[in-house]
């Protein structure tokens, strides 16, 4: 019976994953504010997003238009680009 279980589980496992990639939103805004010590950036809508860790939090300066991607729901962003 657990070896008839396996491909199941492994099956619920992927699609887990697969949705938690579908549920990401960009958002267009200007920074107003950078927190390096906790990779973070702020939003002229106040809202602050945690960035990875290699984001290039360190070029990035208060006024520059960003779009970032994040987990609806969350705060936790998995990229962030620059507009020129």
């Amino acid at each position: 019976m657990t070896k008839n279980l396996t491909p199941i589980a492994a099956a619920a496992s992927m699609l887990a994953v697969s949705q938690a990639y579908a549920d990401e939103v960009t958002v267009t805004d200007t920074v107003k504010a950078v927190s390096i010590p906790v990779h973070a950036v702020t939003l002229n809508d106040n809202k602050t997003y945690n960035l990875p860790v290699f984001s290039y939090l360190e070029s990035l300066k208060v006024g520059d238009k960003v779009i970032i991607t994040y987990i609806s729901g969350s705060t936790n962003a998995t990229g962030i680009t620059r507009v020129n």
